[in-house]
């Protein structure tokens, strides 16, 4: 088999047809090689957006509780899924044998956590505090719906 049959088959010739080479191997491996770099490039930035939005929702919604350790307490203003993703994580800090702090877990909650805070069952709370967590939100984009999206 030749480098290109082994890879079409490693990577599936479905994956190898999203880059639309019609047939060109080299045109296709060379644009995933540049798919994979420019991933990587991309990575530094979505780990600072993650970082910066979860521990500016996290004050925002500590300083409207007034209760900066609402993760690790139990609060009433979240919903099952949100509550079932802060026990899972609670878990993983747990199996570590570190400490359940405010801290840790903030760092564990996965992004999918913080994102679903946008959601609509969470409007009420971000009328509260979106100007804060997006203090340079163009006012185009000026409700949670938009920002969800």
């Amino acid at each position: 088999m030749d480098f290109f049959g082994g890879l079409r088959k490693s990577l599936s010739q479905r994956r190898f047809e999203g880059y639309g080479t019609r047939g060109n191997d080299l045109d296709a491996f060379a644009k995933y090689l540049w798919n994979i770099q420019l991933c990587e490039s991309l990575c530094p930035s979505f780990q600072l957006l993650e970082v910066a939005f979860r521990n500016r929702t996290h004050r925002e919604i500590a300083n409207v509780l007034k209760h900066r350790h609402w993760i690790s307490s139990e609060h009433g203003f979240l919903y099952q899924d949100e509550k079932d993703a802060i026990a899972k994580s609670k878990q993983v800090i747990s199996l570590s044998g570190t400490p359940i702090t405010e801290d840790c877990l903030i760092a564990e909650m996965k992004f999918g956590f913080w994102t679903a805070l946008l959601n609509s069952k969470y409007e009420t709370l971000w009328l509260k505090i979106v100007k804060e967590v997006f203090p340079n939100m163009p006012n185009a984009v000026g409700t949670r719906d938009q920002l969800s999206s």
